[in-house]
Parts: C-alpha cells; sequence; structure tokens
C-alpha cells in the first residue's frame, strides 16, 4: 500500500511526473529500484525511533539488527514518503499497511531507493517497509539479571566470565520488545514485568554509547519465567541450597550452607514459593519466608563474588517451619 495524502491529489500528479523523470534517470544509471524492492532487504531490525515528519516526507524510522547474509546495514534511519510501499507480513502473505501501523519494538525490514548519506546509520528513502511476525536475532548479548529499572531504562549485569557484556544501561523502546521465555518458547510480557532480581536474555542494538557501563537499545528482553504452580511437585534438577534460613531482610534472605558458606539470596517480586506438607506441595507467598525455616533454594546461573556471596532464587521450597520459641 502506498502511502498518499488523497487531499493532496493534483500534487501526487505533479510528484509522480517528477517521479517518472528520476526513475529514467536511475534506469539510465543503472539503479533499479524495481529490482531492489524484488531482492533482499538492505536492514531488518527493531524499530527504535519514529517521528512524523513534514511535507512530502510522511515520517521517519530508525532500524537496529544484526547484518545478516541476506541484509547490507545493521542500523538504518529512513523517511517514509507517499510512495513508499507498507505491508504487513501475516502467515507469509503481504497485506496492507500504512505509516499509522508502525510502532516503537516492532520488527520490520525494509528496502532503500535513491541515494544513500553514508552515515551512521546511513540515511536513505524507505522504498518498501515490511512488518514481521518475528524475528531472529541470533545469540544474546547478555545473560545475567536485572540490577535496577528506571522507567523504561534498565541496568543489567552478567558475571559470568568471557560474557560479551558484563554490564549495560538498556532502553526499552517498548512493550513488543520484552517477553517470558516458557519452555522453547515466547510469550508477550511488558516493561512493567522487569523487576529488580530477575534473570533475563538480552539482545542489544548495534549503537553503542561508550560510556562506562555502556549505554544500549534492547532489541529484546527475555524474562525466564518462573514455574507455575502446577509444576509445583517436580523440578529438572536438585536444589542449589538445603538449609537453614538466618535471617529474612525484606527481599532478601541470608543462608548459610558448606558449599557457598554465607549468601545473601534475593527473593524476585513475581517469584513462586512453595511450602511442602505431609508430602504434599503447596503454593506460598515470599512473606511466608522466615528465619530458622528448613528450605530448598534453586539460585539462577549468576554468582555475585562478593563476602557474604549475592545470587537470586528462582524457586523456594519451605520444608520445615521455625521451631516454636
Amino acid at each position: 500500500m502506498r502511502f498518499m495524502r488523497l487531499n493532496r491529489l493534483q500534487t501526487f500528479f505533479a510528484v509522480s511526473a517528477a517521479l517518472l523523470s528520476v526513475l529514467a534517470f536511475a534506469a539510465a544509471c543503472g539503479d533499479d529500484s524495481e529490482a531492489e524492492v524484488e531482492g533482499d532487504p538492505h536492514v531488518r531490525g527493531i524499530i527504535t525511533e519514529l517521528n512524523e515528519g513534514q511535507g512530502d516526507i510522511i515520517g521517519t524510522i530508525r532500524i537496529e539488527g544484526r547484518i545478516t547474509s541476506e541484509t547490507e546495514f545493521d542500523a538504518a534511519s529512513l523517511r517514509i514518503e507517499e510512495d513508499t510501499d507498507a505491508f504487513r507480513s501475516v502467515a507469509s502473505e503481504l497485506q496492507d499497511a500504512s505509516f499509522l501501523d508502525l510502532a516503537f519494538g516492532q520488527a520490520v525490514e525494509a528496502w532503500v531507493t535513491g541515494p544513500v548519506a553514508e552515515s551512521y546509520p546511513i540515511q536513505a528513502k524507505a522504498a518498501r517497509v515490511v512488518i514481521l511476525e518475528n524475528l531472529d536475532l541470533g545469540e544474546p548479548d547478555l545473560t545475567g539479571e536485572v540490577v535496577s529499572v528506571d522507567g523504561s531504562r534498565i541496568y543489567l549485569r552478567d558475571d559470568n566470565p568471557g560474557a560479551q557484556y558484563d554490564e549495560a544501561y538498556a532502553t526499552v523502546v517498548g512493550d513488543s520488545v520484552v517477553f517470558f521465555r516458557e519452555g522453547d518458547g515466547l510469550t508477550p510480557a511488558s516493561i512493567a514485568d522487569l523487576a529488580e532480581g530477575e534473570a533475563v536474555e538480552a539482545w542489544f542494538g548495534p549503537m553503542i554509547q561508550p560510556s562506562e557501563p555502556p549505554m544500549v537499545t534492547a532489541l529484546r528482553i527475555v524474562i525466564f519465567a518462573v514455574p507455575d504452580e502446577d509444576d509445583a511437585g517436580s523440578s529438572p534438577e536438585a536444589p542449589s541450597i538445603t538449609g537453614t534460613i538466618i535471617s529474612v531482610n525484606d527481599d532478601v534472605i541470608y543462608m548459610e550452607d558448606p558449599q557457598y558458606t554465607r549468601i545473601n539470596i534475593t527473593i524476585p517480586a513475581n517469584i513462586v514459593v512453595f511450602r511442602e506438607e505431609g508430602g504434599e506441595v503447596a503454593s506460598a507467598l515470599s512473606g511466608d519466608l522466615r528465619a530458622g525455616q528448613l528450605v530448598d533454594v534453586w539460585l539462577g546461573d549468576i554468582i555475585q563474588t562478593s563476602d557474604p556471596l549475592g545470587a537470586w532464587a528462582t524457586r523456594i521450597v519451605i520444608l520445615e517451619d521455625a521451631p516454636a520459641t
């Protein structure tokens, strides 16, 4: 579908005549825009910036993604004009779309036409924009935990040796880039679902501000989902710690364990806690945790090498309540 203002029909005919001249000149120079549209897209990624335009420019978008065997650029700032084609890919078929259908965080692919400003990101006119149902971004740039949340900006840390990013401030451009991981699949989440201590995978855009820590744009954030209550009676592996809670301070419990010695364990806001009674496992609340309780605790992959050690819990089962005093 063409981006066209019907109340400017006369201007359109004038512009069309000019475009025919431009296309004839481009063909003479070997720059066939139709061939560009029919080939592979020049850029594929996430919309990280979107602005309305003026005059013949309906708007501008910035796309950030990855360079693949099919694409030429990992970032592009593109003009959407009246003759830019727009579609939505649905079940491998293209349906008409418009500039109003574009949104922050959407996965798109685009073809460019005409002169390309060799800045970074490149600047050009979009010949075609296609809204995608999904996008493969490859391996995550960071696998770690959320340290803090400030509106749409989150501070992430990855303590794994050899991590590409050991920490980053990431701007989350919209709810559509946040997901829960459940098994091998993803389900939609939102920025509001991000909380301190949560285990996440993160994919970043190529435009990195070289600060300390680096400031990045999140192309995708995947939250590791907490087990459902139906899964309370089973776990894929043994608990990380079985021991007695020494103290509870807000959302942190302190324990001592032969393997981890002393450790502070952060309880994420959305964790599900269980209680074992008579061989049965029932749901409980994080507020039910008390000093003196015997518990099984499953820890996330990130262990902070402080004293005491630090970690976040992914699952807790209360085995015995604290003895009465």
